[in-house]
Protein backbone atom coordinates (compact mmCIF):
# COMPACT_ATOMS: atom_id res chain seq x y z
CA UNK A 1 0.00 0.00 0.00
CA UNK A 2 1.02 3.69 -0.49
CA UNK A 3 0.82 6.69 1.39
CA UNK A 4 0.88 10.13 0.36
CA UNK A 5 2.73 11.95 -1.22
CA UNK A 6 3.76 12.59 2.80
CA UNK A 7 3.47 16.09 4.30
CA UNK A 8 7.22 16.95 4.77
CA UNK A 9 7.47 19.68 7.74
CA UNK A 10 11.46 21.01 8.60
CA UNK A 11 12.58 17.97 6.64
CA UNK A 12 10.47 15.24 8.96
CA UNK A 13 7.58 13.49 7.69
CA UNK A 14 6.05 10.99 9.99
CA UNK A 15 3.38 8.17 8.75
CA UNK A 16 1.89 5.44 10.98
CA UNK A 17 -0.61 1.88 10.64
CA UNK A 18 -2.29 -0.06 12.96
CA UNK A 19 -2.15 -3.70 12.79
CA UNK A 20 -5.20 -4.75 12.54
CA UNK A 21 -5.27 -8.71 11.51
CA UNK A 22 -2.90 -10.89 12.20
CA UNK A 23 -2.50 -14.69 10.85
CA UNK A 24 -0.63 -16.98 12.64
CA UNK A 25 1.94 -19.42 12.05
CA UNK A 26 3.37 -17.69 8.92
CA UNK A 27 7.07 -17.62 7.94
CA UNK A 28 7.25 -13.79 7.30
CA UNK A 29 5.42 -10.33 8.31
CA UNK A 30 5.30 -6.83 7.33
CA UNK A 31 7.98 -3.77 6.00
CA UNK A 32 8.06 -0.35 5.97
CA UNK A 33 9.44 2.20 3.91
CA UNK A 34 9.49 5.28 1.62
CA UNK A 35 9.29 5.61 -2.34
CA UNK A 36 9.95 8.56 -4.53
CA UNK A 37 7.70 7.48 -7.18
CA UNK A 38 4.59 5.42 -7.81
CA UNK A 39 5.42 2.66 -9.75
CA UNK A 40 4.20 2.83 -13.57
CA UNK A 41 2.25 -0.14 -13.44
CA UNK A 42 4.30 -3.22 -12.47
CA UNK A 43 2.97 -5.04 -10.19
CA UNK A 44 5.34 -6.85 -7.98
CA UNK A 45 5.10 -9.79 -5.13
CA UNK A 46 6.95 -7.56 -2.36
CA UNK A 47 7.40 -3.66 -2.28
CA UNK A 48 11.37 -4.73 -1.76
CA UNK A 49 11.29 -5.53 -5.40
CA UNK A 50 9.94 -1.89 -6.38
CA UNK A 51 13.65 -0.90 -7.80
CA UNK A 52 15.75 2.24 -8.27
CA UNK A 53 13.56 5.06 -5.44
CA UNK A 54 12.65 2.64 -2.46
CA UNK A 55 14.21 2.07 0.85
CA UNK A 56 12.04 -0.35 2.57
CA UNK A 57 12.55 -2.07 6.39
CA UNK A 58 11.96 -5.32 7.59
CA UNK A 59 10.63 -8.51 6.90
CA UNK A 60 12.08 -11.59 8.66
CA UNK A 61 15.26 -11.39 8.98
CA UNK A 62 14.48 -7.82 9.14
CA UNK A 63 16.65 -6.21 6.70
CA UNK A 64 16.95 -2.87 5.07
CA UNK A 65 16.76 -3.08 0.95
CA UNK A 66 17.60 0.08 -0.98
CA UNK A 67 16.48 0.36 -4.97
CA UNK A 68 15.38 -3.08 -4.52
CA UNK A 69 18.21 -4.47 -3.10
CA UNK A 70 19.75 -6.20 0.24
CA UNK A 71 21.89 -3.25 1.57
CA UNK A 72 22.13 -4.30 5.55
CA UNK A 73 20.49 -6.38 7.92
CA UNK A 74 18.65 -5.07 11.10
CA UNK A 75 19.82 -6.47 14.73
CA UNK A 76 17.05 -8.93 15.47
CA UNK A 77 17.86 -8.33 19.10
CA UNK A 78 16.21 -4.15 17.98
CA UNK A 79 13.79 -5.21 16.16
CA UNK A 80 11.95 -8.36 14.92
CA UNK A 81 8.69 -8.11 13.58
CA UNK A 82 8.01 -11.38 13.23
CA UNK A 83 8.44 -12.46 16.72
CA UNK A 84 7.12 -9.13 18.27
CA UNK A 85 3.70 -7.68 16.57
CA UNK A 86 0.74 -7.77 17.28
CA UNK A 87 -3.26 -6.70 16.74
CA UNK A 88 -3.35 -3.05 17.44
CA UNK A 89 0.68 -2.04 17.70
CA UNK A 90 1.23 1.10 16.06
CA UNK A 91 4.36 0.48 13.29
CA UNK A 92 5.23 4.11 12.22
CA UNK A 93 7.74 5.38 10.52
CA UNK A 94 10.07 8.86 10.39
CA UNK A 95 11.83 10.27 7.50
CA UNK A 96 14.67 12.20 8.13
CA UNK A 97 14.75 14.19 4.52
CA UNK A 98 18.36 15.92 5.13
CA UNK A 99 20.25 13.09 7.07
CA UNK A 100 18.65 10.30 4.59
CA UNK A 101 17.37 8.83 7.70
CA UNK A 102 14.35 6.30 8.28
CA UNK A 103 13.50 5.35 11.44
CA UNK A 104 10.86 2.64 13.03
CA UNK A 105 8.60 3.05 15.80
CA UNK A 106 6.67 0.57 17.55
CA UNK A 107 3.78 2.04 19.80
CA UNK A 108 6.16 5.18 20.19
CA UNK A 109 9.65 3.36 20.64
CA UNK A 110 12.38 3.40 18.39
CA UNK A 111 12.94 -0.13 17.08
CA UNK A 112 15.62 0.06 14.29
CA UNK A 113 16.97 2.78 11.94
CA UNK A 114 18.38 3.10 8.33
CA UNK A 115 21.24 5.49 8.05
CA UNK A 116 23.46 6.39 5.48
CA UNK A 117 21.16 5.89 3.04
CA UNK A 118 22.34 9.25 1.07
CA UNK A 119 25.89 7.94 0.57
CA UNK A 120 24.76 7.55 -3.37
CA UNK A 121 24.44 9.77 -6.31
CA UNK A 122 23.04 12.77 -5.98
CA UNK A 123 19.94 12.04 -7.36
CA UNK A 124 19.08 9.27 -5.88
CA UNK A 125 18.52 11.53 -3.02
CA UNK A 126 14.62 12.74 -1.25
CA UNK A 127 14.38 15.84 -3.81
CA UNK A 128 10.50 15.63 -4.82
CA UNK A 129 8.01 14.06 -3.33
CA UNK A 130 8.07 10.82 -0.99
CA UNK A 131 5.67 8.04 -0.80
CA UNK A 132 5.12 6.07 2.41
CA UNK A 133 4.93 1.91 1.37
CA UNK A 134 3.52 -0.42 3.66
CA UNK A 135 3.92 -4.31 2.77
CA UNK A 136 1.47 -6.38 4.34
CA UNK A 137 3.21 -10.06 3.96
CA UNK A 138 2.52 -13.23 5.99
CA UNK A 139 1.70 -12.88 9.62
CA UNK A 140 -0.03 -9.05 9.37
CA UNK A 141 -3.14 -9.81 7.19
CA UNK A 142 -4.07 -6.22 7.64
CA UNK A 143 -3.58 -2.32 8.70
CA UNK A 144 -4.71 0.85 8.81
CA UNK A 145 -3.21 4.30 8.30
CA UNK A 146 -3.31 6.30 11.88
CA UNK A 147 -1.75 9.14 10.66
CA UNK A 148 1.15 11.10 8.61
CA UNK A 149 2.81 14.46 10.29
CA UNK A 150 5.89 14.84 11.15
CA UNK A 151 4.58 16.90 14.80
CA UNK A 152 4.08 13.63 15.87
CA UNK A 153 7.83 13.10 16.15
CA UNK A 154 7.61 14.89 19.50
CA UNK A 155 5.30 12.37 20.95
CA UNK A 156 7.76 9.16 20.26
CA UNK A 157 10.20 7.75 22.61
Amino acid sequence: AFVGPLSVEHGLAYFEVEVVEMEPNRTQTLAIGVCCALPEAKVVERARDLGHGSYMLGYDLPKVFVHGKEASKINTKQWRPLKELSVGDRVGLLIDRPAMELTVYINGVKKASAVGLGNSAPEDRWQNEVWGVVDIHGTVRAARLRGSTASRHGQLQ
